[in-house]
C-alpha cells in the first residue's frame, strides 16, 4: 500500500475512468449502497446532490462540526462558536412543520453539543497543548485499485486525530398538553462499520492514532484502541480490506461496461430504503429507468 497527502499526485487516469468521468473513490462512497451510489455519482448533477443532502440532520451535523473545529483551532470560545452555529441553523429553509420544530430544538441544544465535544477533547489532551493541523486532504492507493481513495480528516493534530460523528435530536410530535416532544440522538455502544472504514483510511495514511467521537446533547463518547477491540491496528487493517473489496467490485463493473444500464443489471436496488429519502424527483425517476423499475409509486 502506498499513500500521499495530495490526491492529484496520481499521474495517469485510466481510460475507463475518463469515459465514466470518475476521478476517485472515497470512504463516504462506500457508505452508499450500489443503487444510491449510481444515482449520486452518475445520474444526479452537483446541484441535485446538494438538494438531496439538504435536510436538518446534515445541516446540523455540518454546523456542529464547524463549531467544534473553531474551538479546537483556538479561533473562538465555546460561547462564540455556539453563537455562530445557531446563526447558521437560522438560515435553514424548512420544508414542513416537523423540520421547523426539529431546527428549533437544534438551535436550543447546539451549545451543549459543542461544549460536550470540547470537554472530552480537553480530557484526552488539553487543546492548548495541541498543535492543530487544518482539515487535511489525504489519499490512499491500494493494490488492484487504479484510482486513489480521497478523504478529508475532521480534527487532526501533530500526534493524533479525531473523527466527529454528530447524533442530532429529532421531533416526535406534540404531547397532550400541546408542548413539543423531542428525542435525543442515541450514542452507539460501538462504532459502525462505515465509520471504522473511514477512520482506518485516516489511520493508515496519517501514520498516527485516530479516535471516533460520537456527540449528542448530553455527552460525547469516544472510541479508540484502548476501549474498543474494533479499533486495534489489526481490525483497522481488516476494515480497509473490506473497503478495498467494495471499490474493486465497482471498478471492475466500470471497466467491463460502458453503459449505466448494463452496470445496473448486475446490482441490487431497493427504492424503499431510507437511503433514497429526499432524492430529487428527476433523479429518482431516472434511476428507476436505469434499474428497469416500471412503477414510479
Amino acid at each position: 500500500m502506498s499513500s500521499n497527502d495530495d490526491y492529484f499526485q496520481k499521474q495517469d487516469t485510466p481510460d475507463w475512468a475518463k469515459a465514466w468521468k470518475f476521478t476517485h473513490f472515497s470512504p463516504s462512497q462506500a457508505n452508499n449502497p450500489d443503487d444510491t451510489w449510481i444515482a449520486n455519482y452518475f445520474i444526479a448533477s452537483r446541484q441535485e446532490r446538494q438538494t438531496w443532502a439538504y435536510n436538518p440532520n446534515v445541516i446540523f451535523g455540518n454546523a456542529i462540526h464547524q463549531g467544534i473545529g473553531l474551538v479546537a483551532k483556538k479561533t473562538l470560545s465555546i460561547s462564540e462558536a455556539s453563537t455562530e452555529t445557531v446563526k447558521q441553523l437560522m438560515t435553514y429553509m424548512h420544508k414542513d412543520e416537523k423540520e421547523r420544530m426539529q431546527i428549533e430544538r437544534m438551535k436550543e441544544v447546539a451549545p451543549q453539543y459543542i461544549s460536550n465535544a470540547v470537554n472530552v477533547l480537553n480530557a484526552i489532551k488539553p487543546l492548548k497543548k495541541l498543535q492543530f493541523i487544518r482539515e487535511k486532504s489525504r489519499s490512499l492507493e491500494l493494490p488492484r485499485l487504479e484510482l486513489p481513495i480521497v478523504m478529508y480528516t475532521d480534527l487532526e493534530y501533530e500526534d493524533q486525530g479525531v473523527e466527529l460523528k454528530i447524533k442530532p435530536p429529532s421531533f416526535r410530535g406534540y404531547r397532550k398538553d400541546g408542548k413539543p416532544s423531542y428525542a435525543r440522538g442515541t450514542l452507539p455502544n460501538k462504532p459502525s462499520i462505515e465509520h471504522l472504514r473511514q477512520v482506518a483510511c485516516y489511520w493508515y495514511t496519517a501514520k498516527k492514532p485516530f479516535r471516533i467521537m460520537y456527540v449528542n446533547e448530553k455527552e460525547a463518547r469516544v472510541f479508540d484502541s484502548s476501549n474498543c477491540e474494533y479499533m486495534t491496528d489489526e481490525n483497522l487493517e481488516l476494515a480497509m480490506k473490506y473497503l478495498q473489496r467494495i471499490f474493486i467490485r465497482r471498478q471492475t463493473l466500470m471497466k467491463k461496461y460502458t453503459e449505466l444500464e448494463d452496470v445496473a443489471k448486475v446490482l441490487n436496488c431497493d427504492f424503499s430504503s431510507f437511503y433514497w429519502n429526499g432524492c430529487p424527483k428527476r433523479v429518482l425517476m431516472e434511476s428507476k429507468k436505469v434499474f428497469k423499475v416500471e412503477s414510479l409509486k
